[in-house]
């Protein structure tokens, strides 16, 4: 068994570290959310994985058949490699491509919710450049 702390991105949710933790076994892979929320994958369940990399920091991308979860979870860590290893000292094969954080689904484009967010930031942004310039003016 492996136990490790980081991150993880759940559907449009992304939370930093230390809310999450993952636990490998040879038969699963086990990601638990604020201590609240536990996601189970049984090997059999697991499509694809593969490495993950963010804007801050890297990540590994698992793709699954369970219809109860989103179509991928992004379990971020600050050792990749370290758990790189362990994936595979416990019998599982990472896909050799690396995905982007940037993927962001597989409907395609940004969530809403990052898509109110860089509005959000374009325009308060914005806002700053017109208080300065005005600022400024003789």
């Amino acid at each position: 068994m492996y136990k490790e702390t980081g991150g993880i991105r759940y559907g449009s949710m992304n939370a930093s570290w230390p809310l999450a933790s993952i636990i490998l076994t040879d038969e699963s892979i086990q990601i638990n959310i604020l201590g609240i929320k536990s996601i189970l994958f049984a090997k059999a369940d697991i499509l694809n994985l593969q490495k993950c990399k963010g804007i801050f920091s890297t990540g590994l991308k698992i793709e699954h058949k369970i219809n109860n979860y989103p179509s991928f979870i992004v379990f971020w860590t600050f050792n990749i490699n370290k758990l790189i290893e362990q994936l595979g000292t416990h019998g599982y094969t990472l896909s050799e491509e690396t995905a982007s954080y940037f993927d962001y689904s597989s409907k395609g484009g940004p969530s809403l919710f990052n898509k109110l967010f860089i509005g959000i930031m374009l325009l308060f942004t914005g806002l700053i450049i017109i208080f300065i310039l005005s600022f400024f003016r003789f």
